[in-house]
């Protein structure tokens, strides 16, 4: 090099504050931490934030009194990996967000994640392939239906259609309201009938229009789907599962959220990895013997629970159906996967309970009890049910009835009534078949 280069590299380092030009523009190794390439990175560590506040005391408790299992270590990402845009419900021990985790699978693409967890569409057919497994099916194709689901269907397609949602007797106020859409159900005959007050009390108009207030805030200001269940689902739920008038865990049919609540592996299809819903429905008997009937089988259950989840608010309470939320049109089929497996697993411990009946062909006496199993998959305004049955040992989940939007008047008071008709069948229906099998297994406990 020439006296002359040599002055101008180091009036150049000089300029750079005395570091080389070669170094100057080099990449900071700490930041960007790459790894070469035929070296896998190192595990990150897991951290586990505190559980975040729900809105019911007994989640945090009941999440303390899971174990972690194999299964729980390995997530699925439906419930434990949100994408941009936070639209799943927060779970407690989450990975750090790091640009390495926070990709998410495609709800539409059957490629796998970068751990090799598979989506929720093929997942869903590994599960249909299996002879205990599941099967996502479209209601239109339901052939020859047992009687008593044809009389349940008939019920919610008539309250689809708006017709008896409403008692005769509310009809004076609903025309006095300022709202323009009182107007339209008040001119309308097919809205109201008598047999309505029956099912339970109607909510008032101030109530509808506070739903429908929080509704709009939630749709319009983008919150995220635990926002919706606080401020909107919880809401709606408790219009219909606990009126006023009596304490509000003092009710035969009751609803609770269940965010962390997992399924017990025993239950679960043999290729599925456990998943999680937002609320269940359940039945708490107040009749002592009653209690002493779940307290017993569930002493001879798996984990001592008389549910197919040890969650721990619902240890002795029957799970009656449940609900998965999603965020306005989005999740579908990470939805339909994760309340069939939910579902499957239901069905699994009621075979269980008719195995251990000893009344001969188990199978045809699961399906004489239990005609049919019915849930509700809600995407931010819209509600749907689906009823799951079973078919030799698979879990057939058939999809879908609209039952009500929570941007709409109408759309609420349907929603409450279709809750309702799923109460009163909880109550009359579920319930009496559950406590039949389970009284056998009080009376051996006695003896």
């Amino acid at each position: 090099m020439s006296n002359v280069d040599v002055g101008a590299a180091e009036q150049r380092v000089k300029e750079l504050g005395g570091v080389e030009p070669s170094l100057a523009s080099a990449p900071d190794s700490h930041v960007y931490d790459h790894h070469p390439s035929d070296t896998p990175p190192r595990k990150r560590r897991r951290f586990h934030p505190p559980t975040p506040e729900t809105s019911e005391s007994g989640c945090d408790e009941a999440a303390a009194y899971e174990p972690r299992t194999a299964m729980e270590t390995h997530p699925d990402p439906d419930k434990r990996s949100a994408p941009p845009g936070n639209e799943e419900t927060p779970r407690p021990n989450k990975k750090i967000q790091t640009p390495r985790s926070e990709s998410s699978y495609s709800l539409t693409s059957a490629s796998t994640t970068r751990s090799g967890r598979q989506s929720p569409q093929k997942h869903l057919i590994s599960l249909e392939r299996s002879d205990h497994g599941i099967r996502i099916r479209d209601i239109g194709s339901l052939q020859d239906p047992p009687a008593g689901l044809v009389k349940f269907l008939t019920t919610i397609r008539r309250i689809s259609r708006g017709h008896g949602i409403i008692p005769p007797s509310a009809r004076e106020e609903l025309g006095k309201q300022p709202h323009y859409q009182f107007a339209e159900i008040f001119d309308d005959d097919s809205y109201f009938a008598e047999q309505r007050e029956q099912l339970g009390r109607v909510p008032s108009p101030e109530d509808v229009v506070g739903i429908l207030a929080a509704a709009t805030e939630c749709q319009e200001n983008l919150h995220d789907e635990s926002s919706w269940n606080m401020c909107v689902h919880h809401e709606v739920l408790r219009l219909a599962f606990r009126p006023p008038g009596k304490p509000p865990f003092k009710h035969l049919v009751n609803f609770m959220p269940c965010t962390t609540a997992t399924v017990i592996k025993e239950y679960l299809p043999l290729q599925s990895v456990s998943k999680k819903v937002d609320f269940c429905v359940f039945v708490d008997p107040a009749d002592p013997h009653d209690r002493s009937v779940c307290l017993a089988a569930s002493g001879r259950l798996p984990y001592e629970v008389i549910n197919h989840t040890r969650y721990f608010a619902l240890r002795q309470r029957p799970v009656a159906l449940s609900i998965e939320t999603k965020k306005t049109g989005e999740g579908w089929d990470a939805a339909a996967l994760q309340l069939g497996v939910w579902q499957a697993a239901h069905w699994e411990l009621l075979r269980r309970l008719v195995d251990s009946s000893g009344g001969g062909d188990a199978s045809a006496l699961l399906q004489q009890k239990f005609e049919f199993l019915p849930a509700v998959i809600i995407q931010g305004h819209d509600w749907n049910l689906v009823v799951t049955t079973i078919q030799g040992g698979q879990t057939h989940l058939w999809s879908k009835i609209a039952i009500g939007t929570t941007n709409s008047i109408m759309g609420i008071y349907q929603i409450v009534h279709t809750l309702q008709v799923l109460r009163r069948w909880a109550a009359e229906t579920y319930w009496p078949a559950l406590r039949e099998l389970l009284l056998p297994w009080q009376s051996d406990a006695v003896s």
